[in-house]
Parts: C-alpha cells; structure tokens; sequence
C-alpha cells in the first residue's frame, strides 16, 4: 500500500510541474567526461591519482502516465548501465526502474539540471533556488548528497554549433559515501566532505533539448578507514568536473 501511495503522490508532482524537458522523437546521443581526484592526507603525503573516465550516453524522453520518463544507457571500455526515471517537467526524479525514490536506498537524482521554469519565461536575469537531497543506507555504511543552486539565465550564444541558451548555477555540495577497501569486505571506508559547485548549462534553442552541460565541484572535509579493530580519519576531499556533450564537441 505504501508504495502505491508514493508513486500516486510523485504521479501527482509530475503532473503539475513545469519546466524545458519533453518528449525527444529520437534518442539524444552525449560523450560524458568525468574526471575527478579523490584526495587523502596521511601525515606529511596527499594520497589519491586523478582519475579520467569517458563514455557514451543515451537519452530518451518518453510520455509516461502522468508525466515523463528518461530512459538513460550509459557505455564505456568497462562497464554499461541502463535504467529509466520517472521525471517530471522540470527534471526532478520521482521514480527509478518503477520504484519511487523513497524506497531506494542511493538513487540517483540528478540525472538532469532542474529547471522548474517554463521554457518561455527563460529570459536572461531570470533566476530561481533548488535543492536536490538524498540519504540512505548501504553495507558499508550510511550515505547522503545535498546539493543547493541559485540558478541564473545568462542569455543566448553560439555554441557547439548551433545556438544556444545558457544557464549558470552556483552553490554548494555536502556528500556522504563509502565503500570497501578490499574484496572480502574487511575494511570499511567513508568519507564526508563539502565545498563550492559550479553549473552551466546549454539548451538548444530550436529543439529546446539539452545540449550540453557542466558541474565543477572542489570538496574537502574527513575520511575514515575502519576494520580489524582500528580506525584511522583523515582529512580528505573531491575534486570533480562531469561534463556531458554532444558527440565530436
């Protein structure tokens, strides 16, 4: 009964929001870039290389009762991924692969730049607040992401090679995560850190779909290593710059 009472409830939110996002006749097709450094200080030595990865990723927005859904499939040399969200208008994720967030312990929320602005009222100087909030629980250990933008539309420009409208969005980033240190599972690490987060953001004028965007983001705070009776924490951090782009950008 219960989740039938959620996705009621979020079937209701992705009916009365607005936003730019609508159904695509065909896939959209991105190069996502995520290079990032996670960063540990043991006594005098910064720990941690950068690491860069590149796949390719699939959109396709699709009507679905009382709202639309995001089918997104993500590929590179390593591993592929494909699920479906629940969206409303304006991008906000109320339901993974048919489950409402609420009972999924880490979804992912932010799987496109939330926009509750109706695209005709996206002038330049049009500004807006959001928050994107999750928590949950994981073997390893308890997670959360909090993520607060003051959005800001610049204005039209030329860019990867058509015209384009551009948003920019300043903020900040709290994050909890975790994980193993070894495949047995001995050894527990998590790490909490926060910092300041910066957004653009590109629409293509003609089709009103995303084009491009960007989020750079420089976190710092502790990190812990627990397991076997010992404990250690450190400072620590998170350095990382998505980007999502079309194909030969």
């Amino acid at each position: 009964m219960r989740a039938v009472v959620l996705a009621l409830i979020a079937a209701s939110i992705l009916t009365a929001a607005t936003g730019p996002y609508r159904p695509t006749a065909e896939p959209v097709e991105y190069v996502s870039q995520n290079d990032f450094v996670l960063w540990f200080v043991q006594g005098a030595d910064t720990l941690g290389d950068p690491v860069s990865t590149r796949s390719r990723e699939t959109l396709h927005v699709r009507e679905a009762d009382g709202g639309l859904e995001v089918a997104v499939d993500m590929v590179d040399e390593e591993f592929s991924s494909s699920h479906v969200y629940g969206i409303d208008a304006s991008g906000r994720v109320g339901s993974v692969d048919g489950s409402p967030v609420d009972e999924i312990a880490t979804p992912r929320v932010d799987v496109l730049p939330r926009v509750p602005v109706a695209w005709a009222e996206l002038s330049p100087g049009t500004t807006w607040e959001d928050v994107v909030t999750r928590s949950g629980e994981e073997p390893f250990g308890s997670t959360a992401y909090t993520a607060r933008r003051s959005y800001r539309v610049v204005g039209e420009e030329d860019a990867f090679g058509t015209r384009a409208l551009l948003l920019v969005a300043t903020g900040s980033v709290q994050l909890r995560q975790g994980g193993f240190q070894d495949p047995a599972q001995a050894v527990r690490w998590w790490q909490e850190v926060e910092g300041p987060v910066l957004d653009s953001v590109w629409f293509d004028v003609e089709t009103r779909s995303l084009l491009a965007n960007a989020t750079h983001m420089d976190l710092a705070g502790t990190a812990g290593f627990e397991g076997g009776g010992d404990a250690i924490t450190l400072p620590s951090g998170l350095r990382s710059s998505v980007r999502r782009v079309p194909p030969g950008s």
